[in-house]
């Protein structure tokens, strides 16, 4: 299924899709199985380098800059990386974007 509508709404969309899908869940037990192969610690790198270029463009589609876009993706990979430990969906309120405006601020 492809992603819709404005680069905000793309953003809002994949990092729904994610939380709602567990996407991120097997990111966990991927990173400890690296430590110790160098095969599977190459193959995160690469994974993790192609989330972040991605999350990076979806940024910049949403008009930051490079270096803005850059960190947002970063951060917005790493905590969606975080939030599959957090339980997350267990919250009444894990649906309530402020939107990306929000964060123009």
């Amino acid at each position: 299924m492809a992603f819709k509508g404005t680069p905000e709404a793309r953003i809002l969309d994949l990092m729904l899709r994610v939380v709602r899908e567990d996407a991120a869940v097997a990111d966990h037990a991927i990173s400890v199985w690296a430590r110790s192969a160098p095969t599977v610690r190459e193959t995160l790198g690469r994974t993790l380098r192609k989330h972040f270029e991605l999350a990076r463009w979806m940024f910049e589609e949403a008009g930051f800059a490079d270096r803005q876009a850059g960190m947002r993706g970063r951060l917005m990979v790493a905590y969606l990386t975080g939030e599959s430990m957090t339980d997350l969906k267990s919250t009444a309120d894990w649906r309530a974007p402020r939107g990306i405006d929000a964060c123009r601020r």
